[in-house]
């Protein structure tokens, strides 16, 4: 994780320059401890304060990191910029400051002579910035560690004689992925067109890849799919419904629609023609039309 404080534009000289205190301004969280913040020395050290203003504007750019490997040792880097070029760097290995030109040596002595600048950034890269990194990290450790793999599906298009296929995947987190085509046991990375790696509203992301083959080599191709929520890459192929196998399945549905229809029917006709006697038993009546203009009315047949 690395950490970039924003550049310190300095503008020419004026009356505050009477007072050193008010040129030196709080302006990043590390002020108060960075010893190269309240030096005596404003650097670049080969100028004293009125020349170093006396140019329009100029520019200080600090990038200092750290990273944790996985082996437990820390990597860390500290750089100074100074109007867009390099300036001064910190190896954290030696321990020294390293000066960037024969400009930036006179400021890397003074600040040796210092004594506190590199114990300063030995300190901040092999305990501070570590420790703020662990810190973020335990805040974030939900996301950083959740996995959802993809859904893929695979469709097929055929069109003048030649045969597309698409590979889709779908709401999968984190956005790293990797989606492939392949013909037999060969990656045809060449041949295939990709799409980018999209959001979706619920934070996953969906991608897709594409490729143009032969009608007769359809079963010959496979598209792979590699994601951190996969326990192993998948292996996907098209699977098309043939139009007979379509063709039974509308007429099942239909033949199935039909009898559950058929069936509500007659239920409904017994319910109306059902009731209950005053013993619990049930018997039969005739639905006697009425004349619109009076209401329905049933009477039970004494014959049954």
């Amino acid at each position: 994780m690395s950490f970039l404080l924003a550049p310190r534009v300095f503008p020419a000289p004026d009356k505050w320059l009477e007072n050193r205190n008010n040129w030196r301004p709080n302006s990043d969280p590390m002020h108060s401890t960075d010893p190269t913040n309240f030096t005596e020395d404003l650097w670049p050290a080969s100028h004293s304060p009125v020349q170093y203003f006396s140019v329009s504007l100029h520019t200080r750019l600090r990038v200092s990191g750290c990273e944790l490997l996985s082996d437990g040792s820390i990597r860390g880097s500290h750089q100074d910029g100074y109007d867009g070029r390099d300036f001064i760097s910190f190896d954290l290995e030696s321990g020294r400051l390293v000066a960037a030109d024969s400009s930036a040596e006179i400021t890397r002595r003074l600040w040796e002579q210092d004594g506190t600048v590199a114990e300063y950034w030995m300190n901040y890269l092999k305990h501070i910035c570590p420790e703020w990194l662990q810190k973020y990290i335990r805040y974030g450790q939900k996301e950083l560690e959740r996995k959802e793999p993809p859904d893929v599906h695979v469709s097929g298009r055929e069109e003048h004689g030649m045969l597309t296929l698409s590979c889709h995947a779908y709401g999968f987190y984190p956005n790293t992925i990797a989606v492939s085509w392949m013909k037999g046991g060969e990656t045809l990375d060449q041949e295939t067109e990709w799409g980018g790696v999209v959001p979706n509203s619920d934070g996953t992301f969906h991608t897709w890849a594409r490729i143009e083959a032969l009608p007769e080599e359809r079963e010959q191709y496979r598209c792979r799919v590699e994601h951190p929520g996969m326990p192993e890459p998948g292996i996907f192929t098209w699977e098309p419904t043939s139009g007979r196998n379509l063709t039974v399945v509308v007429a099942v549905s239909v033949i199935a629609a039909i009898l559950i229809l058929i069936v509500l029917i007659g239920f409904g006709i017994w319910k109306l023609q059902s009731g209950n006697t005053r013993d619990g038993g049930w018997k039969g009546t005739w639905i006697h039309p009425a004349p619109f203009w009076e209401s329905c009315a049933t009477d039970a047949d004494p014959t049954l």
